[in-house]
């Protein structure tokens, strides 16, 4: 499948999005992006070196409010992580209307595991954020793409 490539633009913004064979990040990543991004808001003393977060899918699950999570909810939650990872970003947010940023949603990740066979879960999932999102986050004025901490949601 050929790379898709997406633009937006607004006033003096331009955010270019660009990913592999699995596609860019969508609609149903977003929901994990915020989920992350939250764990930046949670902690109000982050610094912007401070960029690996980890959590129990079990948490995410429970705020998104995915009852019943099995096998494919996994599946889903991985693939998300695929594109999060390989979706490029290239926008002038935070490096002026002369400067542009290159940056991947997420820098990395890693899944660990438990069980065995049919019975494998995840057990965590760490994430490495990048730091101009850590810094764009724990700014004042991103509000408008970083959400409110979420994690101690009902």
């Amino acid at each position: 499948m050929p790379t898709q490539k997406c633009v937006f633009e607004y006033d003096e913004v331009k955010v270019e999005l660009s990913g592999p064979e699995f596609g860019v990040a969508n609609a149903w990543d977003k929901q994990v992006l915020y989920y992350i991004l939250s764990m930046i808001g949670e902690n109000t003393d982050v610094s912007p070196a401070a960029n690996t977060f980890t959590f129990e899918p079990a948490d995410y699950f429970r705020v998104a409010r995915i009852g019943n999570p099995g096998g494919s909810q996994h599946h889903q939650l991985i693939m998300s992580l695929k594109r999060l990872r390989n979706t490029a970003v290239r926008t002038t947010i935070g490096s002026g209307e002369l400067e542009m940023t290159d940056f991947s949603w997420l820098s990395a990740y890693k899944v660990n595991w438990t069980g065995e066979g049919e019975d494998m879960r995840i057990k965590t999932v760490t994430v490495d954020v990048p730091r101009v999102l850590v810094t764009t986050c724990a700014g004042a004025s991103a509000t408008w793409l970083c959400p409110r901490p979420i994690g101690n949601s009902p």
